[in-house]
C-alpha cells in the first residue's frame, strides 16, 4: 500500500524534441490525392524553408503560426513521411497517404 508516500519518480526532458528545430506532432488529413490541404501541427514552426511529401519537396506553405503550417500536397508526391526543414534542423512526421485518381 502506498498511500500517503511521495512518488520518487524523475522525469527528463528530451532536448532534441524540446530544442531549437522543428518537431511534427500531427499532420491532418493523412491520406488523400494531390492537391489536398494538409494541416501540419508541431512546434518550432518560425523558421522553416520547405515541406516534403516523400521525396517531393515544395516551397508553397502557408507558417499560420509556431505551432502550425497549412501546405498543399505537391504534384508527383508519393506515399510517405511528411518533412519540415529549416536551418535549425529537420523534423520527419507521420506518413501521408497518396490516393492516385484518374
Amino acid at each position: 500500500d502506498n498511500c500517503g508516500l511521495a512518488s520518487t519518480a524523475t522525469f527528463t526532458l528530451n532536448t532534441l524534441a524540446f530544442g531549437k528545430g522543428p518537431f511534427v506532432t500531427a499532420i491532418s488529413p493523412n491520406v488523400g490525392p494531390i492537391g489536398t490541404t494538409v494541416t501540419i501541427t508541431g512546434f518550432n514552426f518560425n523558421s522553416v524553408e520547405t515541406v516534403t511529401f516523400n521525396t517531393t519537396s515544395t516551397v508553397n506553405f502557408t507558417i499560420d503560426s509556431n505551432t502550425q503550417i497549412t501546405v498543399t500536397v505537391p504534384p508527383n508526391s508519393s506515399t510517405g513521411p511528411v518533412m519540415v526543414s529549416g536551418p535549425t534542423g529537420t523534423a520527419v512526421g507521420p506518413t501521408f497517404t497518396v490516393i492516385r485518381t484518374k
